[in-house]
């Protein structure tokens, strides 16, 4: 088919080659535009094909005062270049492009994102090695959780085996499963052959022995130190030393709780499931946990679509000490007369994917209140506390639909506190909430919980939707200036000195000005 230049639709388009061998069809019609005595017609040097220009001019005259007030450097630079397409010369225009380039590369928002983009990808090595094809999962315990993996696995092709020891349960979750799978799949418009092949590749088992041959298993049973090591137990028994496992857990050196044989290959993990898009898979392995089961883990996480960080088993796991210091944060800030409503709305407007209180509604009340003992840090009870403890946990995605919530906090303020400090403006609360997630993440550090300020970063990105373009905590720290953000947290002190005051290395880095980029190397 022959698509001419007048047919304004397709007016870049020559010619389109079917059959098997498109490069033999492009020179057969170089060669007849030869004879013809055509030759390339490049598309800078035309004109025509353009439908509606006056149209075109309108439609970037719309964008430009919203784009000119509220958009960042980048949006306004782009409104420019398509403006400048339709007016200047190609090669004007060309110099016009590298000059923005110039200008925009080296702002803080294109270092932070190049940032998170190598830490993404140096963290999710956890071993440098060629990974394994990984296309079998073995889940024990058939929980939303375990059930959201299980359908994930499928969607990529895997072959998943699922237990549970309560009996019919494992069968009740395949058929939501495959209820869930079936919408799934009508809205990526896969066939009914795909649809029936992942139903094939799922499998009920009715023992532990039945996940042999597996190449993964994730354990996600009760958090708890005696179920979880007698599980470990059985599988040893069932399966011997086979496939890696990952347990489920927020804070358990689950190593620490496998029989001696198994201690190479059994690692915690924390997935972060929200209802925005979260990625994060952590991965908590101890030393003993030998190079080839973290690569299989590697890759079978990856496969499902995870962004990986390894953590260690010392002074918690990252992703859930760095989001309990995000609520902690706004529960101080309660406690200094700030509502939680303004909390919730600065967060959103910095960027954040959801405030600290409609982050609340995506995770499990009850661990988080078991972490908050278990770590017996916080000034008191907090809001964040109270709110679960009222059974409202759900609600909190409407934070404006919460029974009380005025009264709740109101009862929380301290008089003295709210004397002290003033959060005037959404900025204050975003740096003041800031500060503490960076100066727990040095916490972490310290603790050999995170070997790197990256891994930070990673967590808070993919896991909690800190925002992208400020590269993570860690990063946005340095570009704000360690010395502004350590004056900061000093300041704050006095609200909760577990959540602001500095710790030593924290204090270290700014006096020697150094930075957290430069520990990342």
């Amino acid at each position: 088919e022959d698509w001419s230049a007048d047919n304004t639709d397709r007016a870049l388009i020559d010619h389109v080659a079917e059959g098997d061998d498109p490069q033999q069809v492009a020179i057969l019609f170089a060669k007849g535009l030869i004879q013809e005595g055509l030759g390339p017609r490049r598309s800078r040097d035309r004109s025509d094909g353009f439908r509606d220009a006056a149209g075109y001019a309108q439609a970037i005259e719309r964008h430009r005062a919203d784009v000119m007030e509220k958009g960042s450097a980048v949006e306004r630079s782009v409104l420019q270049m398509v403006e400048a397409a339709q007016l200047l010369p190609f090669d004007a225009g060309v110099e016009m492009e590298r000059a923005a380039f110039d200008d925009l590369v080296n702002t803080p928002r294109a270092r932070a994102l190049r940032h998170v983009m190598r830490a993404e990808r140096r963290c999710g090595r956890l071993v440098g090695a060629a990974e394994p094809d990984v296309r079998s999962l073995g889940l024990i315990y058939a929980n939303p959780q375990n059930m959201r993996l299980a359908a994930a696995g499928l969607m990529v092709g895997n072959q998943v085996r699922l237990f549970d020891p309560t009996q019919g349960a494992a069968e009740k979750a395949a058929e939501a499963i495959f209820t869930r799978l079936a919408a799934t799949a009508e809205r990526r418009g896969h066939s009914e052959k795909s649809v029936a092949a992942m139903r094939r590749n799922l499998s009920v088992v009715n023992a532990l022995p039945d996940l042999a041959g597996v190449q993964l298993v994730v354990e996600n049973g009760p958090d708890d130190p005696r179920i979880r090591r007698n599980v470990l137990n059985a599988l040893f028994e069932a399966l011997g030393k086979s496939a890696p496992i990952l347990c489920m857990t927020d804070h358990m050196d689950c190593g620490d709780l496998a029989p001696d044989p198994l201690r190479d290959r059994v690692m915690g993990l924390y997935l972060s499931d929200m209802d925005f898009p979260a990625r994060l898979a952590e991965v908590s392995a101890g030393a003993a946990v030998n190079d080839q089961a973290l690569l299989v883990a590697q890759a079978g996480l990856k496969r499902l679509d995870r962004r990986l960080v390894r953590s260690r088993p010392m002074g918690g796991m990252i992703a859930p000490v760095m989001f309990d210091t995000y609520v902690a944060a706004a529960d101080a800030l309660i406690r200094a007369g700030v509502a939680p409503e303004a909390i919730e709305a600065a967060m959103v407007e910095g960027g954040f994917a959801r405030g600290p209180y409609g982050m609340l509604a995506n995770v499990s009340g009850q661990a988080y209140l078991a972490r908050a003992a278990r770590l017996a840090e916080t000034s008191g009870t907090g809001l964040s506390h109270r709110l679960i403890q009222s059974g409202q946990g759900a609600a909190l995605r409407r934070l404006g639909e919460v029974k009380g919530l005025k009264d709740l906090a109101a009862g929380l303020v301290d008089a003295d506190m709210a004397k002290a400090f003033s959060f005037k403006t959404a900025r204050d609360i975003q740096a003041a909430i800031c500060a503490a997630l960076v100066n727990r993440g040095v916490a972490l550090i310290e603790a050999g919980a995170a070997r790197r300020p990256m891994q930070i970063d990673v967590a808070m990105v993919q896991g909690f939707g800190y925002p992208r373009e400020h590269g993570g905590p860690m990063c946005h720290a340095d570009v704000t200036g360690l010395f502004q953000v350590v004056r900061r947290c000093q300041a704050l002190t006095p609200l909760d000195r577990h959540l602001w005051e500095p710790r030593a290395r924290f204090l270290d880095l700014q006096r020697n000005g150094q930075s957290f980029t430069a520990v990342n190397e």
